[in-house]
């Protein structure tokens, strides 16, 4: 039982990492579930546990993924384009 909680919890984190929406009848395919109420209760337990990072819409029944960015990926981004500004700007000033 605890394996097949594991393996869940691996199918949830890489479908996580690959869509932004899904709904519950493609996760229930993707993690070979039966019972489609289940798929609703472990996707729901998967985000209140901190597994993934998501929102469910139950009315439509479909997950919305958010996408969290480590924080070191959004400070070379920073970096890059404050040092791309810095080189236009440069680059302006050399042509007046």
């Amino acid at each position: 039982m605890r394996l097949q909680q594991n393996v869940i919890k691996t199918g949830l984190r890489r479908i996580n990492s690959s869509y932004s929406k899904i709904h519950f009848s493609d996760v229930a395919k993707k993690l070979n579930l039966q019972n489609p109420l289940d798929v609703e209760f472990i996707i729901a337990k998967a985000v209140r546990d901190g597994v993934i990072n998501a929102t469910l819409n139950h009315e439509g029944q479909y997950l919305v993924i958010s996408v969290n960015y480590p924080s070191c990926l959004i400070n070379a981004i920073r970096k890059r384009k404050i040092f791309t500004q810095q080189t236009s700007q440069r680059r302006n000033l050399r042509r007046d």
